[in-house]
């Protein structure tokens, strides 16, 4: 043979064994609206893998801002870089379709892998038969190593459906000088409190707000009106007083109106969009205080303002009403183990604390609060009392309907499409509670 055609051959030779290693290798996917993180190599056999050939792909799907959704990105791609033969694919969905998206293709047999839930979604999931139960990874001082509350909204029928990540205290935030200059020294404190500071610092057209609220969120409008009316408290009945309550709200939301007219609460109410932001108008003082979470007050905070409990309707109730969400597993994967050895390094206390500092979402794992910066936040005491004190709703697979249902009451009653009267009724009549399904 000569030089020429032996070094033609060993040329070939080199190329095959390019291609069959990038074969190996693997190719990124394109994973819909997400991205994939972390291509390892094929055909090492990972610790906890499900799979008898190593080489594993899977699908997260989450629902996050765009600096939470980086971080989670960014802790999936070390995972896969230190997992010899995963692939990572993750998704992020817009919080107004996350439910929809996810019960669809739970419906379809196209859920992917890892879900990370709303809590008040976790039952019907499972229910559903979309989720499969996590407690034989799942191990008693882990579980008792979470807050309890959200350890309560993921189990159903025996079983553990989740892995709580985080929880979000809903608080009032307000200005205090703002308050000072009304003569208020310090925040609301009862229901007839919350009434006169929306009636006194209430001046929409000239830019002046009293509580602000988002129209649109069913969660701050619950916790607020568990304040102001006592509803959602009951196990078994909506509305303590609707008509008390209808009055109470009414005057609360349009305060200008002496009998709801619907025109002023939109002018009371304005949706937050890129021309205006609550948070801006708050830390001018042109807004006296919100009902909104911990995390968001700690993303935005400044040196004007404070944060207060929102108030009690009795002296017998002080509910704190939480946001929280869990990894979940799709009944139809078959990763669970890789999830879970997943899941269990994204939810150790030293990583939950990198999430903190980035997002400022308090994590679900009591050991964390132990760990700094958070045990040395100066509001580290009211985030134990808040979370002591916290109330979420009972786990039931119809929270998800309800829920959907109030906001779209919320929605036309902005529009002036309804009334706070219709909006009693409407929730009063659509609102099923466990104890009435059938």
């Amino acid at each position: 043979m000569t030089k020429k055609k032996s070094l033609l051959v060993i040329l070939c030779i080199f190329g095959l064994s390019a291609l069959v290693f990038s074969q190996c290798l693997g190719t990124p996917g394109k994973g819909g609206q997400g991205e994939t993180v972390g291509v390892q190599g094929a055909g090492v056999n990972p610790s906890g893998s499900d799979s008898k050939t190593g080489s594993q792909t899977v699908r997260a799907s989450v629902s996050m801002d765009p600096k939470e959704f980086e971080i989670f990105s960014r802790m999936s791609k070390q995972y896969a870089d230190q997992h010899e033969g995963i692939q990572i694919q993750v998704e992020n969905i817009p919080a107004k379709d996350a439910y929809d998206k996810w019960k669809k293709a739970g419906q379809i047999g196209e859920a992917p892998d890892l879900m990370l839930l709303d809590n008040n979604w976790v039952q019907e999931f499972a229910a559903l038969g979309f989720l499969q139960p996590v407690g034989d990874f799942f191990s008693s001082d882990q579980q008792n190593g979470r807050i309890s509350t959200l350890m309560n909204q993921v189990k159903w029928n025996g079983y553990i459906w989740g892995v709580p990540k985080d929880v979000d205290p809903y608080i009032i935030v307000w200005n205090k000088k703002t308050a000072a200059q009304h003569k208020l020294e310090q925040a609301p404190r009862s229901p007839d409190e919350l009434l006169l500071w929306s009636k006194s610092l209430l001046k929409p057209e000239e830019g002046k707000f009293g509580i602000y609220l988002d129209p649109l969120d069913p969660y701050g409008f619950i916790a607020l009106t568990s304040a102001l009316t006592g509803a959602w408290l009951d196990a078994e009945k909506l509305w303590k007083d609707p008509a008390a309550a209808e009055k109470k709200l009414s005057a609360f939301l349009a305060p200008q109106e002496e009998s709801w007219a619907g025109k002023a609460y939109p002018k009371n109410f304005p949706a937050a969009s890129s021309a205006w932001s609550p948070w801006e108008e708050l830390a001018k003082g042109n807004i006296g205080a919100m009902v909104t979470t911990v995390s968001a007050f700690k993303q935005q905070s400044k040196d004007d303002l404070a944060i207060a409990s929102i108030p009690a309707f009795n002296n017998n109730e002080h509910p704190v009403w939480l946001k929280g969400r869990s990894f979940t597993i799709s009944s139809r994967t078959p990763h669970a183990r890789l999830l879970m050895n997943w899941i269990k390094e994204m939810t150790v206390p030293e990583t939950e604390i990198k999430s903190w500092n980035q997002t400022k979402i308090l994590p679900a794992q009591i050991p964390s609060y132990n760990l700094a910066p958070l045990r040395g936040d100066e509001h580290i005491n009211s985030y134990d009392w808040l979370i002591q004190q916290g109330k979420v709703f009972p786990p039931a697979a119809e929270l998800p309907k309800n829920l959907n249902m109030l906001a779209s009451e919320l929605q036309k009653l902005w529009k002036g499409e309804s009334s706070v009267k219709q909006l009693i009724e409407n929730t009063d009549k659509g609102w099923v509670f466990p104890s009435k399904s059938k």
